[in-house]
């Protein structure tokens, strides 16, 4: 059994073009091409969809509203979004529509195949960039206190500065272990403070110890193990 799909696009040639693709392809049934929200949610009406792509910018009813009420009449439908719009307002606006997939017009027929294919099996889908730019605003969204934990993954040599610095050690102790020089560290360490979105060394050990890389003695003081030597008394 063919899945039928709806398509919603003001510009002619990808409404044909898009037509032309999925008729071509097995599976896929195209009942309905239209120019505007509206008639969007007309054909919808009638056609009953398993699948509706559309663009946030229709004319007459944009496509956030056009989701809206294609949704409502027919919950068993699925709206993929298909555009060129990817800034964060059109991407929250159309998923809290209800959307089930958004992906970029700049991604080739392959990507918006995927997306179909995953709606299909009960899963949503974002095109890379639009993934991207959902995540860039959780991440941004996040409190201060979460974001040192998962902001950024260090490499295994980062990890084992701020194993080091949360620990106490002194710049030179730590340039003779890693044998670079005391600038180095202290590059490095900017960069590593940078990278997590931190502004203090105290900063820096408190994702430690909420990452695990570092311990605390019995009166809550960050200690030092013994790293081949480089650190082994507590830190004052």
């Amino acid at each position: 059994m063919s899945t039928s799909v709806l398509l919603a696009d003001s510009h002619a040639v990808l409404r044909e073009g898009l037509s032309s693709l999925l008729k071509g392809h097995s599976g896929y049934e195209v009942v309905a091409a239209v120019a505007d929200g509206r008639e969007a949610v007309r054909a919808a009406a009638r056609a009953r969809p398993d699948l509706v792509v559309l663009d946030v910018a229709l004319p007459r009813l944009n496509g956030v509203e056009a989701t809206r009420q294609i949704l409502r009449a027919d919950p068993g439908c699925s709206v993929i979004v298909l555009s060129a719009h990817q800034d964060h307002r059109s991407i929250s606006r159309m998923l809290a529509a209800g959307a089930a997939a958004y992906v970029s017009k700049r991604r080739g027929f392959r990507t918006l195949m995927r997306a179909m294919e995953a709606v299909q099996e009960g899963r949503g889908y974002l095109s890379p960039e639009i993934a991207q730019l959902v995540t860039q605003r959780y991440v941004e969204n996040l409190p201060q206190d979460d974001r040192l934990v998962g902001a950024a993954v260090l490499s295994g040599r980062e990890r084992t500065l701020v194993e080091l610095l949360a620990d106490g050690c002194p710049t030179r102790r730590i340039a003779a272990h890693l044998g670079v020089s005391t600038q180095t560290v202290t590059q490095q360490r900017r960069h590593i403070m940078d990278k997590l979105g931190v502004e203090s060394i105290a900063q820096l050990t408190k994702y430690a110890l909420r990452e695990g890389l570092t311990t605390c003695d019995d009166d809550g003081r960050a200690t030092r193990e013994d790293r081949n030597g480089v650190c082994k008394d507590p830190v004052g």
